[in-house]
């Protein structure tokens, strides 16, 4: 289902952040649409730490995540998909070109294409019961830096988004990121609210070089519940990541 997504972008690049220092965002004047449809609401009710989500792509995908490239078949129509190209663990993954009506034909280490906006989402869930919420995955990219982005990031009512980070370049294999749904953005803490979403999106440009993109894989979307909030969580987040940028032979694009 395409769905038209209000973004909230970075006033400024700022190289390697780590931490949870947050970058300031630009306020958007048009008012959200309600969105009726989505994942039922996870009720954080009991202390300690409850999983509202895993995701190691070894099951049925998209299961209840919403999958589907943002700009529709404009540029031809790529998403994220299962696909066993380059596995975390286990023997598949998530590419962020591998689905759709021209995704799926690609073959393992072909080139991601130009303007590519694939989304995948979940929810909404909720967090009015959470003192500490996080969404952890690992990811393995390879793109033309600066340029050509993996991000993630979460919203309140499935419309207007805000980045908790984002990625690009070459990560030299898989990477591990934590996005603290405590601190997003101008959102700030998300715990209290009752439904949330979370996205991991990637983007292009219309001159892209010669790499395959994103993979993510071992997502796990977890909230905890009590008086005692968790120890920090390890590794740190990451707020905006340039990686090297790996020269290849193109062979002509």
């Amino acid at each position: 289902m395409k769905r038209c997504c209000y973004i909230a972008k970075p006033l400024l690049l700022l190289g390697v952040l780590v931490g949870t220092t947050a970058l300031g965002l630009l306020a958007l004047a048009e008012p959200p649409e309600p969105r009726s449809e989505g994942s039922p609401a996870v009720d954080v009710a009991s202390e300690g730490w409850t999983t509202i989500v895993a995701e190691d792509f070894e099951g049925d995908f998209p299961g209840a995540w919403e999958v589907f490239d943002e700009d529709g078949a404009a540029h031809g129509e790529y998403h994220w998909a299962k696909r066993d190209c380059r596995p975390h663990g286990g023997r598949y993954s998530g590419w962020c070109v591998g689905g759709g009506e021209d995704g799926e034909g690609l073959a393992c280490g072909a080139l991601y294409a130009d303007n590519a906006r694939s989304w995948m989402v979940y929810g909404p869930f909720d967090l009015s019961k959470a003192t500490y919420a996080e969404l952890r995955f690992s990811f393995w990219l390879d793109t033309e830096p600066s340029r050509d982005w993996l991000r993630w990031g979460a919203s309140i009512d499935g419309q207007h988004w805000h980045w908790g980070g984002g990625a690009s370049g070459s990560s030299g294999g898989w990477k591990e990121v934590t996005f603290d749904l405590t601190e997003v953005g101008e959102l700030g803490d998300l715990t209290g609210q009752p439904a949330v979403w979370v996205a991991l999106v990637f983007e292009s440009d219309l001159d892209t070089a010669c790499q395959e993109g994103a993979f993510v894989d071992d997502i796990v979307l977890r909230a905890f519940a009590g008086r005692a909030r968790p120890t920090p969580p390890l590794p740190p987040g990451l707020h905006q990541l340039f990686l090297p940028f790996i020269l290849k032979d193109c062979g002509g694009r």
